[in-house]
């Protein structure tokens, strides 16, 4: 190429106004990952890039009669715009899938060497069409809210006046045409959303204005005549209310989708017999083009199935054999709970009360045995707060609660139990119970067996100082100064207050009892809901009370020990040492909003881990249910894992963050989320509780999860609602997700969810732990069953060595499953009690290591572990030999130096502290 020709390539490029368009959208995608929060990582994002221009690079050096390489401008553009509308949180390598179906749609869906669909656009769709929920569309979280909406819309602008792209009439037709139908929209078939609440949440979705500006006017392929503009235009338009007639989400891309698949079909078949040479001959000549595609694509699905640990071991070798409720004595009979709330947030109700059905426990009679408290905050009054004591042979009795009786009776005034704990907070050897609740105080139930010989209980939350008014759905205990006591941490679940306390005085939520408007157009009674789906922050405050010898706790300031007052929806609190320092540290799961790790500076306070990008640590903004901690890989550090809902609308899935032991010198960069890679995101399912249990008994940590969401069997108890005739709210949701905070907080403007369904019912998991990853087997041990679950505990209800397990259901009785291992277990059992001194009796936070030859196992002692739950207090080791003793070292409490011990294998065994194991 001699100069003339170089100056006159390069003046062509610099004068080339895809350069500006790329320009704007890299520094939309800049702006919003650095400044506003993007969901997206700089590696996702320079790997779609990366892989969109390669990829165009190579189709046209292999395709294309010319040796000069393509400068990729458009590919990048490509690239970029998918790194912006795509969502698949948790690896890189599935960006390659969009990209490559963009790029290829350019070399293969052409008609006479121009190609027809907008690359971007046909790469999204047929990924929401096909990638099984595993790609979507980005979701509102994404975008950071009105900040990121006024600077695209500036984008925007430039890119429609600066540009000489000459689409305005398309542009005009579409905007002016689009908002009619939403107007027609909101008067038919989204009547029961209020008008201003789908305007407003179209207006500030960047994925549209993307959509109109991007896709929509693509020169290369969208009409150049005013009248092939309109007719787009008025396409797509209609195209997208049928869409949304059928209830459809992400309709403008399928409407988009649908307008250029008929262009494409009758370009090259209504047009067949004028064509030359006819289309068999044509795609003949496409043999190498559709010939590498294929490969690639063969490829890909190969590697897809390499990095992900599908293969299915032989009979996991045990079943899970449900028992029926006249066998074990526990029921739940369905109440009008829901009918007797506030007719203002009646409509409403069950979202409130989508959680809260939990389960713990804990020997309380001293008899050998474990048993059971269920909280059932749903169910009739006489199943509500009911202790079950074990009488053996997987059999329960009810023991009568008196000072709950109130609490069943009057959730209006005394509050509706939310999750209970067993821990002996006087230290005097029995258990004490401590319950959390919606709309009251929390309860602490102490345990006179110890003093008097016989179980009973009596209330002492006013004494022991627990009278402040709570919403709180979890709590967990911890000694978290290693004074001896046990102190108590409590998450604030939904708002404290209505209106986020715009009353003199505050005015406490209960959705029993909303206050009365106070004027007329008062609508501050109805402002109790999240303020929006990604970045909530009206909840109550989460709390910690530190325990005091004279039995009191004391509320601790937030921020004076290092926590954020952030006011989120936490549903979830996990305690553990995640670096070993003897300190438990803090992992608060919150919906609607990040999660956030709090390391314990040794007693003195708490300091925040959390990652700059948003695929690190303490960054998500997933709707994270469940917390708990478990070390996956035998590296002596513990994971944490969080559940998450991962659904075709929304594929967030579940987290794994992996610690590397190295927290001290890296930070948030010690933790990496695998969940992908280890096979763990539960795909199509609403997560809730989770339990790390080693379930098989084969020496590594295994997980259980429940799902499913909101189904309609309680909106009217007396007429059970049947699973065909429940309506679909999954539409109705995502239409005011994209909602600002002063429409989508406000509880009247949510459409009625009696009757509706929001993901009602998923099948449960049962992931074994292989080694390499994580693999479902719960088809073949018996749990494959779609149901609406929350907790699960785990707890050896026979003393047979293995784990059984609860699950809790919000609108059906609670399960229990008996455990049947195929092969009789080689097992030892510990049940730890501290001295009461420096380590409390019921020893949370000790740790109890096995060492066998080349099997070292690790387990540590919770009072909690997972959403809603507490687990049989005995931790269980597999042994992997026949010696008829084991020798293990207990870590107290914290403390550096062990103490070992031998016993013998079969049994459970009580070790008790010994008086000189005080070392730190």
């Amino acid at each position: 190429m001699d100069t003339d020709s170089t100056k006159k390539y390069f003046s062509g490029i610099t004068q080339d106004p895809r350069l500006r368009v790329l320009a704007i959208l890299l520094a939309f995608l800049l702006i919003g990952i650095f400044f506003l929060g993007f969901d997206k990582s700089p590696q996702q994002i320079a790997f779609m890039i990366g892989f969109s221009c390669l990829l165009d690079m190579c189709f046209h050096y292999m395709t294309k009669e010319t040796s000069r390489l393509l400068l990729p401008i458009s590919a990048a553009i490509t690239g970029t715009g998918l790194s912006i509308l795509t969502h698949f949180p948790h690896t890189i390598w599935l960006g390659a899938v969009p990209v490559f179906l963009a790029i290829s749609s350019k070399y293969v869906l052409t008609y006479q060497s121009k190609h027809i669909f907008n690359p971007g656009l046909f790469g999204l769709t047929l990924c929401l069409l096909f990638s099984d929920g595993m790609i979507a569309a980005a979701p509102v979280s994404q975008w950071g809210g009105l900040v990121a909406f006024c600077i695209l819309i500036l984008f925007m602008a430039a890119s429609f006046f600066l540009f000489n792209i000459k689409r305005q009439i398309l542009t005009a037709v579409f905007l002016a045409g689009y908002f009619l139908q939403v107007l027609l929209r909101g008067f038919t078939i989204d009547a029961d959303i209020p008008l201003t609440m789908l305007l407003m949440g179209v207006l500030q979705s960047p994925a549209f204005y993307l959509f109109t500006f991007f896709m929509l006017t693509d020169p290369r392929t969208s009409p150049d005549t005013a009248k092939g503009q309109v007719f787009m235009a008025l396409w797509v338009i209609a195209a997208d209310f049928i869409f949304h007639s059928l209830h459809f989400t992400f309709t403008l891309f399928y409407a988009g989708f649908s307008y250029f698949t008929a262009r494409f079909l009758s370009l090259h078949f209504l047009r067949s017999v004028e064509a030359s040479p006819p289309v068999y001959q044509r795609i003949f000549y496409k043999w190498r083009e559709i010939t590498l595609c294929l490969a690639l694509l063969w490829l890909g699905v190969r590697g897809f199935d390499y990095i992900r640990p599908v293969a299915l071991p032989p009979h996991p070798g045990f079943t899970l054999t449900a028992l029926p409720s006249q066998h074990t004595g526990i029921s739940g009979e369905a109440s009008p709970l829901l009918q007797q709330t506030d007719p203002r947030i009646a409509h409403l109700a069950k979202w409130f009360y989508a959680m809260g059905d939990a389960a713990a426990v804990a020997d309380v009679n001293h008899d050998g045995l474990p048993d059971l408290f269920l909280t059932q905050p749903l169910k009739a009054p006489q199943d509500r707060a009911n202790l079950y004591l074990n009488q053996g042979d997987f059999q329960f009795k009810k023991f009568p609660l008196p000072a709950l009786d109130d609490l069943r009776q009057s959730p209006d005034k005394y509050g509706s139990p939310t999750q209970g704990l067993w821990v002996d907070y006087d230290n005097d050897g029995d258990q004490d119970l401590f319950l959390t609740v919606f709309w009251g105080h929390p309860y602490l139930l102490k345990n006179n067996l110890q003093e008097t010989g016989e179980l009973s209980f009596e209330d002492v939350s006013a004494a022991a100082g627990f009278t402040a008014y709570i919403n709180s759905a979890a709590a967990n205990v911890a000694d978290l100064n290693r004074d001896g006591l046990p102190d108590i941490i409590l998450a604030g679940s939904l708002p404290l207050y209505v209106s986020d306390g715009d009353y003199s005085p505050p005015e406490y939520f209960n959705i029993f009892q909303l206050p009365k408007a106070a004027y007329e157009g008062d609508r501050r009674p109805f402002n109790v809901m999240r303020r929006n789906p990604y970045d909530a922050r009206n909840a109550g405050s989460n709390m910690i009370y530190l325990a005091a010898p004279d039995g009191k706790f004391r509320l601790l300031d937030n921020k004076e020990w290092g926590f954020q007052d952030e006011k989120r929806w936490t549903l979830d609190i996990a305690v553990g040492d995640v670096n070993n320092d003897g300190w438990d540290d803090i992992y608060f799961a919150n919906t609607a909003g990040p999660d956030r790790l709090y390391l314990n500076k040794e007693g003195r306070g708490f300091t925040q881990i959390q990652s700059y990008f948003k695929d690190g640590i303490g960054q998500d903004t997933y709707r994270g249910m469940n917390a708990s901690f478990l070390d996956a890989d035998k590296n002596g550090f513990l994971d944490i894992y969080v559940s998450n809902m991962h659904k075709a609308e929304l594929p967030e899935g579940s987290l794994l963050w992996m610690n590397d032991g190295r927290i001290t010198t890296n930070k948030s960069q010690a933790f990496k989320n695998k969940a992908f890679a280890k096979n763990i995101i539960n795909p199509d399912r609403f997560s809730w509780g989770a339990a790390t249990v080693d379930i098989d008994l084969d020496g590594d940590m295994d997980i259980l999860q429940t799902a499913g969401w909101l189904d309609s069997d309680y909106d009217s108890p007396s007429e059970p609602t049947a699973q065909a005739a429940c309506g679909n709210y999954v539409y109705k949701l995502f239409q005011i997700e994209a909602s600002p905070p002063a429409t989508h907080g406000y509880i009247d403007n949510w459409p009625d969810m009696r009757g509706e369904c929001l993901y009602p019912r998923d099948p449960k998991r049962v992931f074994l732990n292989s080694g390499r990853g994580f693999i479902d087997v719960a088809d073949a041990v018996g749990w494959g069953k779609a149901e609406n679950s929350r907790a699960i505990a785990a707890a050896d209800f026979d003393n047979d060595g293995d784990k059984d397990i609860v699950v809790t259901h919000m609108t059906a009785p609670p399960s229990l499953y008996r455990n049947d291992l195929a092969a009789p277990p080689h097992w030892v059992g510990l049940l730890l009690k501290g001295n009461g001194t420096s380590c409390a009796t019921n020893a949370f936070g000790t740790r109890a290591v096995l060492q066998q030859a080349d099997n070292k196992q690790e387990k540590r002692l919770y009072a909690s572990n997972g959403l809603s739950s507490q687990h049989d207090p005995r931790i269980t080791f597999a042994l992997t030999d026949q010696a008829e003793t084991a020798t293990l070292d207990i870590f107290w409490c914290g403390n550096k130096k062990p103490e070992r011990v031998t016993v013998k294998a079969g049994a459970y065994h009580l070790i008790t502290q010994q008086a000189g194991n005080n070392a730190p």
